[in-house]
């Protein structure tokens, strides 16, 4: 009887680890379902972006460059609100978009053109910080995104900021 129960451990084992090889084969089907063609398609991983499926070499988009990266608004008293216009020009060939301009804090918040900036146009991003509840040394930055290249950068403010 116990040979009986042992051969039947071993067939079970056997059959376990098969199973579990032919689940380890790796997908090598190189075809495309239906399914897999409804996920992304390829222009939208296309970088950069552009439209009608059009190809743009980098050199050709355009570039925001700061005339300034960091303000240091010096010594604050708590409560004050500040603000520093970073002036900008498009250095680049193409229409350049500011898609998104954030700050990493509520108390920091950045004014800017929503639309296109054509090549060699100058502009200003407005950056305006309140200092209510902060104290000591602040840095806080702005994320830009666009169209152009680079398509993120960042821009920084800095303050002392003393209590009441």
């Amino acid at each position: 009887m116990k040979f009986s129960s042992m051969k039947h451990y071993i067939f079970i084992s056997i059959c376990v680890s098969l199973i579990g090889l032919q689940s380890c084969k790796s997908n090598t089907s190189t075809s495309i379902s239906a399914e897999d063609k409804n996920l992304i398609p390829v222009s939208a991983i296309n970088n950069p972006r552009t439209e009608n499926g059009a190809t743009l070499e980098i050199n050709n988009l355009g570039k925001l460059v700061f005339t300034d990266t960091v303000h240091d608004f010096g010594n604050l008293k708590e409560g004050d609100v500040v603000e520093y216009d970073f002036e900008y020009i498009n250095a680049g060939k193409s229409d350049l978009l500011i898609n998104e301009a954030k700050s990493t804090c509520g108390c920091t918040v950045p004014d800017f053109k929503r639309e296109p900036i054509a090549s060699g146009e100058k502009g200003i991003m407005k950056v305006k910080f309140n200092s209510t509840g902060k104290h000591d040394a602040v840095d806080k930055a702005v994320n830009i995104i666009t169209n152009g290249n680079p398509s993120e950068m960042r821009i920084r403010i800095t303050a002392i900021v003393n209590s009441k």
